[in-house]
């Protein structure tokens, strides 16, 4: 197993320690990165989505939206 996959296990385990009633734009963005990263596309680009949904003036969302 390398870093990097420990590294997103890892990223993954903090963000679904995350209330669903908090998670919020940037919850949803850095868990569509994590699922983008792991080759989960189609559940990646509904993250970013909700990201874009959540905060439509944020730049970061919407490359990562249009990149997905």
């Amino acid at each position: 197993v390398s870093k990097d996959n420990d590294d997103l296990k890892h990223a993954e385990q903090i963000l679904n320690g995350v209330p669903v009633e908090s998670r919020n734009a940037e919850w949803y963005f850095l868990k569509g990165t994590v699922l983008y990263r792991r080759g989960w596309l189609e559940e990646a680009k509904e993250h970013f989505t909700r990201a874009c949904q959540m905060d439509p003036g944020n730049p970061e969302y919407q490359a990562a939206l249009k990149n997905s």
